[in-house]
């Protein structure tokens, strides 16, 4: 029923994790089926604005990213250009944005018309050394014919007169793409991140901005043991991917939310969650050739007697977990068992702890190495760090 009605090709299931009930949330293609349920994400934003702009006679197109995205063009008969339009993010005309204020890393941005179809990656990008070397997934030369053969059939029946105006539209489109500075604007919403969208999420996604981005703003945290800790002669902190959450085992009070919220230092590393797979971990972002974590403790005038540490990683296809711990005088590397053990540490000011992940091969390279991969209906803890005291 939902397929005939509104041309859904897939459903999706999500759980809440507070209430524990599923919400089956189909996606519909007919934007005529969406106005009535008025219920979506971008896709469904960018089906019904579409469907407006051709009501009113706007020549419309229906764009779409390599990362998950998409929005709508409308072409400008006073500027002579088409127009980027995000109804989802209420922008218009800021081709610039998802590059430079959401951090994406474009390969193909493609664009469909009722007659036509183009490659506009060039209109949403800057960087063109970064995006050519990122097109990897075709040869141009395919690419470009493939799409010549695909315009001259939608193309076959259209009348001269709308032939040459495509035409004439194509090269002048081809010329704008020549120089990136033509697709800059003054607009502050150039260098914003994404409006739609938890910031969670947003984070997760590497979506959230120049300003809530992990790395750059973070500020370093060096963890203490607290009192209730040391009287009972053991720190230990446990981090879990599932609820994306540290706890204290002797010291209940200062469990913190967010994988970030105890870093010391970080690169390019983001929380992935797996709705289909139903599971969570930490990898490093898409395109990086190597992510980086730094945990620190506090270990100034206390007495250790011994320091356990163990990480649960995940590594196909070349992928590389590489990680070392320094405490005093000793530094031990990350065993293939992912425990390190360190006693006879007579004098020490802190504890670090070092995981690097990189390796991999093709364009899913990031996702051959992985930290703290868990289920999230039935997780178990990724990190422990355990620290007796004397």
């Amino acid at each position: 029923e939902e397929k005939n009605e509104g041309d859904a090709q897939r459903v999706e299931v999500y759980f809440c994790q507070k209430c524990k009930k599923e919400v089956r949330f189909p996606r519909f293609n007919n934007p005529i089926k969406l106005l009535e349920t008025r219920n979506g994400r971008c896709g469904e934003w960018a089906n019904c604005f579409a469907l407006f702009c051709r009501s009113v006679d706007l020549e419309t197109r229906f764009v779409i990213d390599n990362a998950d995205h998409v929005w709508v063009e409308i072409y400008s008969n006073e500027k002579k250009r088409w127009i980027h339009c995000d109804p989802c993010e209420n922008v218009m005309d800021v081709p610039l944005m998802y590059e430079k204020g959401w951090k994406k890393e474009l390969a193909y941005v493609f664009a469909f018309a009722k007659d036509h179809v183009m490659d506009v990656t060039w209109r949403y990008t800057f960087d063109r050394q970064k995006t050519t070397k990122r097109r990897k997934q075709v040869r141009p030369i395919v690419l470009i014919n493939f799409f010549n053969k695909l315009n001259a059939r939608l193309q076959k029946n259209l009348s001269s007169e709308r032939k040459k105006v495509l035409e004439e539209r194509f090269l002048a489109e081809i010329v704008e793409f020549i120089l990136p500075q033509n697709n800059l604007r003054k607009k502050s919403e150039e260098n914003q991140g994404r409006n739609s969208g938890s910031l969670d999420w947003k984070v997760e996604r590497g979506e959230a901005g120049i300003d809530s981005c992990v790395g750059d703003s973070l500020v370093p945290i060096m963890i203490t043991p607290s009192q209730n800790e040391i009287d009972s002669k053991c720190f230990e902190i446990i981090y879990d991917a599932s609820k994306d959450e540290y706890s204290r085992t002797n010291d209940t009070n200062l469990s913190t939310k967010k994988w970030e919220s105890q870093i010391y230092e970080v690169e390019n590393i983001f929380r992935k969650i797996e709705n289909d797979w139903k599971k969570a971990y930490l990898a490093r972002k898409q395109g990086k050739e190597k992510g980086f974590l730094v945990w620190k403790i506090n270990l100034k005038d206390l007495k250790i007697k011994q320091i356990e540490i163990c990480v649960n990683s995940f590594k196909v296809e070349n992928g590389n977990v590489f990680g070392i711990v320094c405490c005093g005088s000793q530094c031990q590397r990350l065993k293939p068992n992912g425990i390190i053990k360190l006693d006879d540490i007579k004098e020490a000011d802190y504890l670090e702890l070092r995981l690097e992940l990189s390796g991999g091969n093709g364009e899913n390279s990031w996702q051959h190495s992985q930290l703290f991969r868990t289920d999230l209906n039935n997780s178990e803890p990724g990190l422990k760090i355990k620290v007796e005291f004397e």
